[in-house]
């Protein structure tokens, strides 16, 4: 089962370490994705709705944890 967190702050990639480990396929939502190349990276902002469904797509479950600045 895919997760998909919306957001990749501190709060979004400690969650997506924890999925990682459990062995559970996770991909992540931001604006501005890290760096980090270890996680599957969707570039999109939650307040479009296009890109969430893009990041949707194959994925069974969603966390939000992305914040408007």
């Amino acid at each position: 089962m895919s997760t998909l967190i919306t957001g990749g702050g501190f709060l979004g990639l400690r969650l997506a370490d924890a999925l990682k480990r459990q062995g559970q396929a996770t991909r992540v939502l931001d604006v501005a994705p890290s760096p980090r190349t270890d996680l599957d990276w969707v570039i999109g902002d939650v307040s479009s709705l296009d890109e969430v469904a893009r990041a949707l797509d194959g994925c069974r479950r969603v966390v939000h944890l992305a914040a408007l600045l």
